[in-house]
């Protein structure tokens, strides 16, 4: 099952859906940004090449796994496949699978949150970011998400994170690894949802607000989709200008 009848790129991606997933959102807005789609169901993830999936994506939602799931992704992930997560996903790929080495930290942020980016040249954030020239210890302005539950993550390997709650770079919310032959991609914010209410303290701030102009936030995901899959050369060449919402 596809959501798109011409896909723009040659990604496959399997969308796990199963109790607790909320995949739905997720699942349209892939085939609309252009991926063949397919729906992957929980007795498909320990043999997922019989899937023919470049990329597994596991959704916000609240769901968890055995180890022997587990254990079938990292073998995935090792032998050249794809995995991207985000908010109930982030927590299995940075947490219990251990597919990126490290743990997470459940939080009950909601709403508008700033993000820093601690690797804004990397092919995730392309077309997001911008350079900050008024900060001393900014190289790129921060970016605004919606937040709504998902982890604080860290990392065995700071280098992973890409983005992060903090402005030193200690605290993820966006962290990518190469893991083997594969790699994979944990988010723990909604790069893919309507950016939340200002907080009151901003609106006080009209002057002095760069996050503004920032990229649309949702190409995040399609970059960190053509990254996992290794197809980051099939990133556009110009950023997208279509909100996420269609």
């Amino acid at each position: 099952m596809t959501t798109h009848s011409s896909p723009r790129f040659s990604v496959k991606v399997g969308m796990y859906h199963g109790s607790g997933a909320n995949h739905q959102a997720m699942f349209y807005y892939l085939g609309k940004w252009g991926f063949d789609v397919q729906l992957v169901g929980k007795d498909q993830l320990t043999n997922l090449p019989a899937a023919g999936i470049d990329v597994l994506f596991l959704s916000g939602g609240w769901y968890r796994f055995d180890e022997t799931i587990y254990a079938a992704l990292r073998a995935f992930v090792d032998e050249g496949g794809g995995v991207v997560s985000s908010c109930a996903g982030a927590y299995l790929v940075a947490g219990d699978s251990g597919i990126i080495p490290g743990r997470v930290h459940n939080n009950n942020i909601r709403g508008r949150v700033y993000m820093e980016p601690q690797q804004g040249e990397h092919p995730i954030l392309k077309h997001v970011v911008r350079p900050c020239t008024r900060h001393n210890k900014r190289k790129f302005e921060s970016i605004a998400m919606t937040h709504h539950g998902g982890p604080m993550i860290f990392p065995q390997d700071r280098s992973h994170i890409i983005l992060s709650f903090d402005i030193e770079g200690e605290v993820g919310s966006l962290v990518a690894a190469d893991r083997g032959k594969g790699r994979a991609v944990a988010i723990a914010p909604h790069p893919e949802y309507p950016l939340a209410a200002l907080p009151e303290a901003d609106v006080k701030r009209l002057n002095d607000r760069p996050y503004d102009q920032q990229g649309q936030e949702w190409q995040i995901i399609r970059n960190a989709v053509l990254w996992a899959a290794r197809r980051e050369q099939e990133i556009p060449s110009e950023p997208a200008t279509t909100p996420a919402e269609f």
